[in-house]
This record gives C-alpha cells, structure tokens and sequence, in this order.
C-alpha cells in the first residue's frame, strides 16, 4: 500500500470550539487553534467531516480522487510490516527509515475544548481509521514520543485528529 507522506490538509480553518457540519463544505481545525500550523502538521477532522457524513469503511471520505481513509485492517497491515505493534512506532516516526511515513508528534483535539499531548516527552498523535467501533466512537490508531509502539484506540467521534489516506 501507498501512504500519503504527510497527514491531510485539506478544508477550511474553523474555530476550535464549534463542531464541524455537514454543510456542503470541509472544515478542519489547526494545531493550537493557528491555521499556519496546518502547513505544518495538517488538519485535524472530527470522523463524521473525514467520512463526509457516510459510515463506509474504507471510503474515499475527504482524501483525494484515487485515495480513501485507511480502514482499521489497513493500519494493521502497515503495523506488521513495521516490525510489528511493539515497534511499529519507532519505524513510523523516523524520518530515515524507507517508509517514509515520519509521523509528527503534533497532538490531537479532545470533544472541541482541549487540546492534549502537543509538545515535549508527552507529546502524541492519534490518526482515524474509517472503521466504527460504537455509533458513537471510531477505531484510532496512535503513536507517542517516549513508547516504540502503535497503539490502539476506540475514539470518541467528535475527537479532532488528522488522517494519512491510502492509495485506492
């Protein structure tokens, strides 16, 4: 599978504090609520604005014509040929390994009020998958700056995280 080298920065900026709708438009929100921070570390979507309001496992939701958001199995995939979930995360944030995925440690958005793990030894991130687990939370995969490892999350729905989409 292809990987996009970056997370998604597509949309436009909103307000952290208000959800984003389903109104004909694609909103995002940046790191620490700054829209040059998306440049950096692209946007981060609730899952309904990633999945444009659809539940389809696999779907292209906001990605690119020929991509779609990667699936809970998909994510499996790239884990086991990273060495697996217990050192997955090391190979995905290095930039010089080959798989050229370098994940940044740009934390994510908690239920439109906070903002977590953006900085130092703590610092994560978190990355949807298109598949539900609950109607009301979403499979997530995460990495963090101190643990090798991939984690694995079922994540409130209306969390802010960004998304790598996947060749089709």
């Amino acid at each position: 599978k292809c990987w996009m080298a970056e997370n998604l920065n597509y949309g436009d900026s909103v307000y952290w504090a208000l959800s984003q709708t389903d109104n004909c438009k694609v909103e995002k929100y940046c790191a620490g609520n700054l829209t040059s921070q998306c440049a950096i570390s692209g946007g981060f979507y609730q899952w309904n604005e990633l999945m444009q309001y659809q539940n389809n496992e696999g779907g292209q939701g906001i990605c690119p014509p020929g991509w779609h958001v990667p699936s809970l199995q998909e994510w499996n995939n790239l884990e086991n040929a990273c060495r697996g979930p217990g050192l997955a995360g090391d190979q995905l944030k290095d930039q010089g390994t080959y798989y050229g995925f370098h994940a940044l440690m740009s934390g994510f958005f908690y239920s439109g009020h906070l903002w977590s793990f953006s900085s130092g030894a703590s610092s994560g991130i978190m990355f949807w998958t298109s598949t539900l687990h609950s109607p009301l939370s979403a499979h997530a995969r995460g990495l963090n700056q101190i643990n090798p490892s991939l984690s694995f999350y079922s994540s409130g729905i209306d969390n802010g995280f960004p998304v790598r989409c996947v060749r089709d």
